[in-house]
């Protein structure tokens, strides 16, 4: 009988012992994901192409039908081509790219085109700095809808 109340203190003082084991539920949530920091729908009307240190200009082009460029949210964009076909404009093809926004007022089109942004009012000048050929191009989109 010593022995099964030796046995059963041991056990009993074990268990005391013995890490407590929490089962904690959680709600269902699903984690807030990130969006953009540049968002829209614009036209692209002009491409104009410097080269800074020269102080040239390299290339002013106009857009008669200008293409759409839309940022959307979930870092897609998303770009409509048109073509003049007579009076009108065209429809000519239609591409889908990932961007991101690391910064405020930073686009990076397909993780390798950096684009710094400055905006003027509602509309947008996209600027692209390649160093070691000296030019600048500066896309300037005007947001629509």
């Amino acid at each position: 009988m010593k022995k099964a109340v030796l046995v059963l203190t041991t056990v009993a003082t074990l268990m005391s012992c013995a890490p407590e084991v929490v089962v904690v539920e959680q709600d269902e949530q699903v984690e807030p994901t990130e969006e953009s920091r540049f968002t829209g729908d614009y036209e692209l009307y002009r491409i104009m192409t410097i080269a800074p240190q020269a102080g040239e200009l390299i290339s002013d082009i106009r857009f008669d039908c200008p293409s759409t460029w839309i940022f959307q949210a979930e870092f897609n964009l998303r770009t409509y081509i048109y073509q003049p076909r007579g009076e009108d404009c065209e429809f000519k093809y239609q591409s889908n790219i990932f961007y991101t926004t690391p910064e405020d007022d930073v686009i990076v089109v397909g993780g390798a085109t950096i684009f710094k942004v400055t905006r003027q009012g509602d509309n947008a000048i996209l600027t692209n700095t390649n160093t070691p050929s000296d030019t600048q191009r500066e896309y300037f989109l005007r947001k629509i809808n």
